[in-house]
């Protein structure tokens, strides 16, 4: 069965990200992410158990195999809260962090209007077309009103998103270098999290747990398009199969979930 198989997918995506841990990832950032592995594997090492005695079970037929797994997922779906926790938590993290590097540069001191007008000057001076390195210079000069000007232009972005991320790293590496680092490692910490966390997030949809359910859990938003329900078989498709941990598309996982899915 479907739900066995995966199981065993993410049982072994677990496993080898305990062994290998993300490249970049050290400190307090990877002691949270082993962490959280290691409480994933040993709740998933239970379910897995009952799921083995389930399919095993000569006793039942194919479709009351189906049903004992179905009801799987809505009893478990809120031990998996701690992913949802984790993600949130990083977030707010970032936004500190983040906060606190580059706040100086969107600020405004002073009087609203006369830095409106400056701002006007300074774009006027230099124009749209070389905003984009002269937002680099003035950042590696600690002219923030300058880059401020060209940051928050009006209209179409005057300076691109590779511009953006280069002046803010080297801002941030002149003047807070580790609090650069650290918003480094709870971005990689936060991207990781999310990845894991959808591929729990379509396992347990596998075994019978609403989107609703999984999205309060893992904090994953399940589009209503990622799901069709199959009232003949319900069967399952489009579980991520690679042990390698990415996110993935949720419109190419083709998910059939049982109308009963619906309710639970």
């Amino acid at each position: 069965m479907n739900a066995l198989a995966a199981t065993g997918t993410l049982r072994n995506t677990l496993r080898q990200l305990l062994q290998q841990p993300i490249r970049g990832l050290h400190g307090d950032a990877l002691e949270r992410w082993q962490a959280i592995l290691t409480n994933l594997l040993d709740k998933l090492m239970q379910i897995a158990k009952e799921i083995d005695a389930i399919v095993a079970d000569p006793r039942l037929t194919e479709k009351g195999k189906l049903d004992k797994l179905l009801a799987i997922g809505p009893r478990i779906a809120k031990d998996f809260q701690n992913l949802g926790v984790a993600r949130d938590q990083a977030d707010q993290a970032i936004a500190r962090i983040r906060t606190l590097l580059f706040d100086a540069i969107m600020k405004v001191t002073g009087d609203l209007v006369i830095a409106e007008m400056r701002a006007a000057e300074i774009r006027a001076t230099i124009g749209k077309n070389d905003a984009g390195p002269q937002y680099l210079v003035a950042l590696n000069r600690g002219d923030v009103e300058t880059a401020r000007a060209l940051a928050t232009a009006p209209g179409a972005a005057w300076v691109a998103e590779d511009f953006r991320k280069r002046g803010e790293e080297n801002y941030a590496t002149q003047t807070n270098p580790e609090a650069w680092q650290q918003l480094q490692q709870v971005e990689i910490l936060r991207d990781n999290l999310s990845a894991i966390a959808q591929q729990v997030a379509s396992w347990l949809l596998l075994l019978g747990a609403s989107p609703e359910s999984v999205t309060r859990a893992t904090g994953i938003a399940v589009p209503a398009a990622a799901i069709s329900m199959c009232a003949k078989t319900g069967s399952f498709t489009g579980v991520p199969s690679s042990a390698a941990i990415r996110p993935f598309r949720w419109s190419g996982m083709a998910l059939r979930i049982c109308s009963a899915n619906t309710t639970r």
